[in-house]
């Protein structure tokens, strides 16, 4: 993962949840498309990438991946994306939320 230089960035969690992934990514997105987000892959064994990588080449600018080798568990990855991020705001959205309307960004 390269350093977020931006001032905002929303990053997605996923343990094999490609297509929850998928709804919460296009929900938010509708409403904030100039937020970076980090999609981040937490070790799965499906076909999250595939999705992952499709996000990324339609929004190359805007999506970023993040790939474990293992399930660090959902509090420990979330800790290391902000450890390698510098971005002064992170908004962790869990993988199963879906964003109705915009105005709280």
């Amino acid at each position: 993962m390269t350093k977020q230089d931006t001032r905002c960035v929303a990053v997605i969690i996923n343990y094999q949840t490609p297509d929850l992934v998928l709804r919460a990514f296009n929900s938010f997105h509708k409403y904030y498309p100039k937020i970076p987000v980090i999609l981040v892959d937490n070790g799965s064994q499906d076909d999250s990438d595939s999705v992952f990588i499709e996000l990324h080449q339609k929004y190359p600018s805007q999506v970023s991946i993040v790939m474990f080798h293992k399930n660090l568990h959902h509090g420990p990855a979330m800790n290391e994306v902000l450890c390698q991020g510098d971005s002064k705001y992170v908004l962790f959205i869990d993988s199963d939320c879906e964003v109705f309307r915009g105005g709280f960004v």
